[in-house]
């Protein structure tokens, strides 16, 4: 019988593939960069349809090993795009993405120092957010039945219900100029999250206090402990980290576009928050984040201007994103009454699997035969 370390030699050499020096970071981990690894290898190796998605951006050559970071393009221009100070003390961090089933971005300590993590679940979902708002948010030829799918399945990424393998099953064909058009907002909406999370490194956050975090489950006979510790969020810092997201910013375009990314993202987050809270109460975390829209307030009070909207427009666009996550929920409700058989019987949330793009959703594509 293996001994616990010998199964976690066996465990990470499924993602390490013969790099030794992936493996060494994988099985010892003494620094920040190697525990930022483990973050990024627990869930693949937990999740086979995660691991499948890296697998596949590994074998059509997007990455060069199982645990790169396909997008690593929004950190470094977001660090790129902030003064030399706020730079030289958030650039030494390890930082990225991570393709995982936890929808959070963190900045966080581990044994061998402080890193900064955003999951995937948050990009793809803010992408569909942008196609089912495309009205809103100022450009059009979105066709109504897509945009209330785009909102399903943002909303199902966000609760965990949507695969997330839309690397492989895109859920449609969507016309390029689109498509462009919600990755390129996607970008911004991103950099405002991770300029948020170095703010609170630069802002000393992290050391003022810290909370537990439970980290993907992890194979039982596996002998390495997994727990880390997020900062606290308190809701000064959460208003600091805001605020400092936008003002390390030099280039006074590039801060007018993170910060109308800013306003884009809040508003998708009071939409989730809705959700989440009208299929449990529970799950709206308001006690660890102050209040989404006063969060928007502010950022509206000191930037909207610049980019044409003002405090009224963002009181009643909040409200429309209300409107519309309770008449989702209310679908999901109906489309759980009216099915003819069990198949068609059931709510848009709670099970595991693909919703599609309506007229958008392209030719059927078969699970492990087409991708």
């Amino acid at each position: 019988m293996l001994t616990p370390e010998e199964n976690d030699q066996l465990w990470y050499s499924t993602i390490s593939r013969g790099d030794t020096d992936l493996h060494a970071s994988l099985t010892t981990p003494r620094t920040s960069s190697d525990f930022f690894n483990r973050l990024k290898a627990e869930p693949l190796l937990d999740h086979t349809r995660l691991f499948r998605v890296a697998r596949h951006r590994l074998e059509s050559g997007k990455i060069a090993n199982l645990l790169d970071d396909p997008h690593r393009s929004d950190f470094l221009e977001y660090l790129d795009s902030i003064d030399e100070t706020s730079r030289i003390i958030s650039d030494w961090i390890p930082f990225g993405y991570v393709l995982n089933n936890s929808p959070e971005a963190l900045c966080m300590n581990t044994d061998g120092g402080s890193v900064i993590i955003v999951s995937e679940v948050v990009r793809y979902a803010l992408f569909f957010m942008n196609i089912g708002l495309s009205d809103l948010f100022g450009f059009d030829d979105v066709p109504d039945d897509v945009q209330s799918a785009a909102l399903m399945i943002a909303a199902r990424t966000m609760t965990l219900d949507e695969t997330l393998d839309f690397d492989m099953d895109p859920r449609g064909v969507i016309p390029q100029p689109i498509l462009a058009r919600a990755w390129g907002m996607v970008s911004w909406q991103m950099k405002f999250v991770i300029g948020h999370e170095f703010s609170h490194h630069r802002l000393g956050h992290l050391a003022e206090g810290s909370m537990p975090y439970r980290a993907a489950r992890s194979p039982s006979f596996s002998s390495v402990e997994r727990g880390w510790l997020a900062a606290k969020r308190s809701w000064e810092h959460e208003y600091e980290a805001d605020r400092g997201a936008l003002e390390a910013v030099t280039d006074d375009s590039n801060r007018l576009h993170v910060a109308n990314g800013a306003i884009q993202f809040f508003l998708c987050l009071i939409f989730f928050e809705e959700v989440f809270e009208g299929l449990d109460a529970d799950l709206k975390e308001v006690d660890t984040h102050p209040p989404t829209e006063e969060r928007l307030r502010r950022i509206v009070l000191e930037f909207g201007s610049a980019v044409g909207i003002d405090e009224e427009w963002g009181v009643a666009a909040a409200s429309h994103m209300r409107s519309i996550s309770k008449q989702l929920i209310e679908m999901s409700i109906d489309a759980a009454n009216i099915g003819t058989n069990e198949l068609e019987s059931r709510p848009l949330f709670g099970w595991y699997g693909s919703l599609y793009l309506g007229r958008w959703k392209g030719p059927t594509l078969i699970d492990r035969v087409d991708f």
